[in-house]
């Protein structure tokens, strides 16, 4: 019912490399592709699961999440290219780190409001740095 195809991030030298194997590790080892991994849904599918959740962040989790319900993800041997933006102006490191804490805040529970929160506390610590 959903296919995707792992990214590869815009991003210079080997930053893209452990960019890449993560995402392609974390896809295949946990059937959790994201929204900037092209992800290809049925129709039907979307249908069953009642569409994308109405949410500011997390979306692309809430709604892979509801699709393995059904069935997990086939991974197609292409490649997407998306943005390496969000590296490239704040830091490999600091993107990284506020991926990892928004997953850990969803993992953890919190609600859609407080995930909200902490992207925005990780948006603001990004542009004073």
């Amino acid at each position: 019912c959903c296919c995707c195809c792992c990214c590869c991030a815009r991003v210079p030298g080997w930053q893209a490399w452990i960019t890449e194997a993560s995402v392609a590790l974390r896809t295949v080892l946990f059937k959790l592709p994201y929204g900037d991994q092209a992800l290809f849904v049925q129709r039907g599918a979307l249908q069953a699961v009642q569409g994308f959740p109405d949410w500011t962040v997390m979306e692309d989790v809430g709604i892979v999440q509801r699709l393995n319900h059904l069935s997990p993800p086939a991974v197609v041997p292409h490649t997407v290219v998306t943005s390496g933006r969000r590296y490239k102006q704040l830091g490999f490191w600091r993107t990284v780190a506020s991926h990892q804490a928004m997953m850990m805040g969803w993992a953890a529970g919190l609600g859609h409001q407080q995930l909200l929160q902490l992207y925005e506390a990780c948006s603001n610590a990004r542009t004073k740095q």
